[in-house]
């Protein structure tokens, strides 16, 4: 009797494959398979059939499964495995949903399909925006296909979205659109659906599981040609035609676990493999996006509205300033709406004790251990609480409580303004439907002030919103990291651009230092001028544009394991020459910003080079070679990271 072989990828962080008999009919490449791995059950994906009989004893599989990922997404998962130095299995299992299970008694319901026959935009471009749409299309017959949409906030960069999406459907062919946060795009995803229907299949975690793989199922299918949703949206079962990342320089399109893949990246990939036109739209892009793209500006506010006039004032401990307490009043007075930004969670940051002249600590991670309005003090790093009992955990004296977060916010706003209607809105008060549900009410007028950390600065555009406050807007520029003024500016443009877009608005600026320069860039929403100062800064210090940058970091809960892995490590780099002469350049190892997380002691290394594909070789001799004297330690691989705490 022919046997029948296949080869099967793990999620586990391995190059190589696993050998499994496969019983019986009916198996195909891309199948999810039940098996034991090692006595434990576990699920892989079937990447070969074959009848080559092992040398070796093999583990049978007796039932076939679900289809979950086509041949084209085989191919990019091994590209993204030995791009991030990662098991093909771990990048598989960032591309589906978990299947729906079978229930033999469920009927099935059919669902109508409203799929429009003519997918006409609403709306006609402005000269503007006309403009840039005939250029990305023009451009891209051409072979130019990465593209950059600079517009100004409240340009009408989802009006150019609607309308190369609209060309590419007409023309029989699909697209991928990846957001930062689905829950906080309704108003995008309305519009979406409002011209292409049930072509529209949204992809993110927040969905429940059934509708997640229902939704990405069809896709699979080809019942549906646009996915649109967060960071795995990318991996959507299609060959694009268009690919439109929105306000491409958010960071969360960045992952932070194995493999680290960055959405833009692969959008950037999948756009070389395809032919595919890439658009990329901000009104803050990243300075790696500003040179490597073709530009398209939208420099005037679609309704013809004028950017916001912003003042920069003194920052006050426990109470609004009186710039801003006028706003607010102002703004109720009239029935419109304000935002209050203050980007920092719980009730009070920091606890003081005098005595030992310390803040209190998690004691897992190297943060301090904010106080919560339900009296427990939590981190936010790992999740430890503990009651609070007001004294120091060193010495028992009695400490201060200090700062403000925005549950102390709250109740200051609902002092101050007894008759307003007032929500908070952060990842303590709400979670995917209630933050969706939270901005419906918002948008439709049933609140007047909505609080929040940077979640409340992305996709909000309402014509009654006229007042914008930023509370502590320069506490960002404090973090030890090279990207944080690019985003301090881009967060400061971003929520002071939701004020005004229809009506005449007014946006204050709270801070410590009232003259630095990123704020007053901000105030002025000046990109370029912010962007002529932080590229020679770049520059002058190897950092991207100018580089590309690989973050080695060794953890464990053994602190001398982790330092004496992280010198190893260093040293087995070092002894392969390649760093001698300054390009590629190896920094450290050193403690990590951020020392302990989760009782994880943490020590990292940075390279910074321009021939960032002999860093990529020399990293995949070493660290195979390094792994395996690793005992007690973990090792993260970061490439092209985001943050470098």
């Amino acid at each position: 009797m022919f046997q029948k072989f296949g080869e099967i990828a793990l999620p586990i962080p391995v190059a190589e494959t696993f050998t499994y008999e496969l019983k019986g009919p009916g198996f195909e490449p891309g199948m999810l398979l039940d098996l034991r791995f090692r006595k434990k059950q576990m699920q892989g994906i079937l990447l070969r059939i074959h009848g080559e009989v092992p040398a070796f004893a093999t583990e049978s599989i007796e039932s076939p499964g679900p289809i979950v990922v086509t041949a084209d997404q085989m191919v990019l998962a091994n590209w993204m495995a030995d791009y991030y130095l990662a098991g093909p299995g771990e990048a598989l299992s960032k591309m589906f949903p978990a299947p729906a299970r079978r229930n033999a008694k469920a009927k099935k319901v059919e669902k109508k399909v409203t799929r429009p026959a003519n997918f006409a935009p609403r709306h006609v471009l402005n000269a503007e925006q006309a403009r840039a749409f005939s250029d990305i299309l023009s451009m891209s017959r051409e072979g130019k296909r990465k593209h950059l949409l600079q517009g100004i906030t409240g340009s009408g960069k989802t009006e150019v979205y609607v309308h190369l999406l609209a060309h590419i459907l007409k023309s029989g062919g699909s697209a991928i659109l990846i957001v930062p946060e689905i829950s906080l795009t309704l108003q995008m995803v309305e519009r979406l659906r409002a011209v292409f229907g049930d072509e529209i299949a949204l992809l993110h975690s927040g969905l429940k599981p059934k509708e997640r793989w229902e939704t990405y199922a069809s896709v699979l299918k080809k019942e549906r040609r646009i996915a649109v949703g967060t960071r795995s949206a990318i991996f959507a079962p299609m060959r694009p035609n268009l690919i439109i990342i929105d306000e491409e320089h958010d960071g969360s399109y960045k992952e932070h676990s194995t493999p680290r893949y960055d959405a833009r990246f692969i959008a950037a990939h999948l756009a070389d493999l395809y032919g595919a036109t890439l658009v990329q739209g901000s009104a803050t892009p990243r300075l790696e996006s500003k040179v490597t793209a073709q530009i398209h500006l939208l420099n005037a506010r679609a309704t013809g509205a004028s950017l916001s006039g912003v003042e920069i004032v003194s920052a006050q401990e426990s109470h609004l300033s009186v710039q801003l307490f006028d706003a607010l009043k102002g703004a109720l007075s009239r029935k419109e709406k304000s935002i209050l930004l203050l980007n920092r969670r719980g009730y009070y940051p920091f606890l003081y004790c005098k005595q030992c002249k310390e803040s209190i600590q998690c004691p897992r991670c190297s943060v301090t251990l904010p106080l919560h309005k339900n009296g427990y003090l939590i981190c936010h790093y790992c999740g430890f609480s503990r009651p609070d009992d007001g004294k120091c955990d060193r010495c028992s004296s009695p400490v201060k409580r200090l700062g403000l977060g925005t549950q102390r916010m709250e109740e200051i706003l609902l002092q101050l303004f007894p008759e307003a209607r007032i929500e908070r809105l952060d990842t303590d008060s709400a979670r995917n439907a209630a933050v969706t549900e939270c901005i419906g009410r918002f948008l439709g007028g049933e609140i007047d002030i909505l609080l929040g950390t940077q979640m409340i600065a992305k996709g909000l555009d309402s014509p009654d919103l006229t007042v914008v406050g930023v509370l502590k807007a320069d506490q960002g520029l404090l973090m030890p990291d090279f990207r944080a003024a690019e985003r301090t500016f881009a967060l400061l443009t971003q929520v002071a651009g939701r004020a005004g877009r229809s009506k005449a608005g007014r946006v204050i600026f709270e801070a410590m230092d009232t003259d630095h320069p990123i704020l007053k860039l901000a105030a002025n929403q000046d990109y370029e001028a912010f962007y002529k100062n932080e590229i020679e800064d770049r520059r002058s210090a190897f950092y991207p544009p100018f580089s590309r940058i690989a973050r080695l970091l060794i953890r464990s809960e053994d602190e001398t394991e982790s330092e004496n892995d992280a010198k190893e490590l260093a040293k087995m780099l070092t002894s392969t020459g390649i760093f001698s002469g300054g390009d590629p350049d190896l920094l450290g190892p050193a403690p990590a910003p951020i020392y302990r997380v989760n009782e994880q002691y943490r020590n990292h290394m940075i390279i910074k080079a321009t021939d960032f594909d002999a860093v990529h070789s020399v990293l995949k001799s070493v660290l195979p070679v390094f792994r395996k004297t690793q005992k007690k330690s973990y090792l993260e691989i970061d490439l092209d990271p985001v943050d470098l705490l």
